[in-house]
């Protein structure tokens, strides 16, 4: 929560970085994690505002510091929370109309209605949408898992984001869907990044 982040910060975080080098990113990132463990919102939120502090001292946009723009632009998600679908169809069009070319749609409760909902949101849309929806690990098995993402598939699903709990199951799904398929909840840091690469349990972090 914002309170449980703000209370890491002011009492955990901060008292062992006041006073540090804030130029040395990565030395106060390894004492965040000696002091607490987990809470990674929270430590973002330092680092972030560590690479600011850089960028600030250097007069530079923190892109150039960090070798430069790939990109001019990216596309921004419009997150379609759980609900009724007539409510979900008409957020989106709400956010269609201000220009939202993405939708990240919440699911992994009840895979029928996830189906309908993307096929509802794909019918009105057409092609020129991007479509993902995200499980939050909720479908029970990696075989539970693949007979939504078929279904999901047909009815013009883009990207299908942790489906479900695990590396292994993670691994099946990514090599039997239709879709590529988006790690979240199985990468807090580098070395889930690294882990989820090696099993080849995701398209796309």
């Amino acid at each position: 929560t914002q309170e449980s982040v703000v209370t890491n910060i002011a009492k955990v975080l901060g008292p062992v970085l006041v006073g540090e080098d804030a130029a040395q990113v990565e030395r106060l990132l390894r004492l965040m994690d000696r002091v607490l463990r987990g809470n990674n919102y929270a430590k973002a939120a330092v680092d972030m505002a560590l690479h600011d502090l850089l960028g600030k001292a250097a007069g530079l946009p923190l892109y150039r510091l960090l070798g430069g723009a790939v990109r001019p632009s990216i596309p921004v998600a419009h997150m379609i929370g759980l609900m009724r679908m007539e409510d979900a169809v008409a957020e989106a069009a709400q956010a269609a109309g201000e220009g939202i070319r993405a939708f990240q749609i919440k699911g992994g409760e009840d895979a029928p209605h996830d189906v309908r909902l993307v096929g509802a949101l794909r019918e009105k849309f057409g092609d020129g949408h991007a479509l993902r929806l995200d499980a939050n690990q909720g479908y029970r098995s990696a075989k539970c898992a693949l007979r939504v993402a078929v279904e999901l598939g047909k009815v013009g699903l883009d990207y299908l984001e942790q489906p479900v709990v695990g590396l292994d199951a993670m691994a099946d799904i990514t090599r039997a869907a239709p879709m590529p398929v988006i790690a979240d909840e199985s990468c807090w840091d580098p070395r889930d990044a690294l882990e989820l690469s090696q099993a080849r349990a995701a398209d796309a972090i």
